[in-house]
């Protein structure tokens, strides 16, 4: 979750943040921000549309922020859509090792870019958390040169789409 202080440290030095806020928020800013629809705004960490949030954090510098908004939904389907298979299937009741491989992936690369916990990712998949987590110290431990790749093409790939709520 975003703090005041922390939107505030956006505004270049604080000395005038206070100010530069208050003319942002009046629509007198010089700064280059898309136009507001309240159709966009979301109730959570950080309000606006998808695009907002990304060009916001993003022009901010502060990529680490951007990340902390993926969610585990979002995760899932990027995820999902890279590896050629659907949401449905990864959240069903499959044991099929595949399956199963891709449900570890999300849980790895959601630990490791957004800090999302293996615990999380497994309720979204309807898994108990020692069966996720079984399957991602298996990946980690026994994974071959081709998934190590395909693991980190994925976070770069999550990485350039975006860790946005949608």
């Amino acid at each position: 979750m975003l703090s005041t202080a922390e939107v505030l440290g956006f505004f270049r030095p604080r000395s005038n943040a206070r100010g530069l806020f208050q003319e942002f928020v009046s629509g007198g800013s010089t700064l280059d921000v898309p136009a507001y629809s309240p159709d966009d705004a979301t109730f959570g960490d950080l309000a606006g549309g998808e695009a907002f949030r990304r060009q916001a954090l993003r022009a901010a510098k502060h990529d680490d922020l951007f990340l902390r908004t993926l969610t585990v939904e979002r995760l899932v389907s990027l995820v999902a859509e890279n590896e050629g298979v659907s949401v449905a299937q990864l959240r069903g009741p499959s044991r099929v090792r595949t399956l199963s491989k891709v449900r570890g992936l999300c849980a790895v690369v959601g630990r490791d870019l957004a800090q999302i916990p293996i615990a999380e990712t497994a309720r979204y998949f309807r898994r108990d958390q020692s069966t996720l987590s079984r399957d991602v110290k298996y990946l980690e431990e026994n994974a071959s040169d081709e998934t190590r790749r395909r693991l980190e093409a994925l976070k770069r790939s999550v990485k350039r789409v975006g860790g946005s709520n949608t």
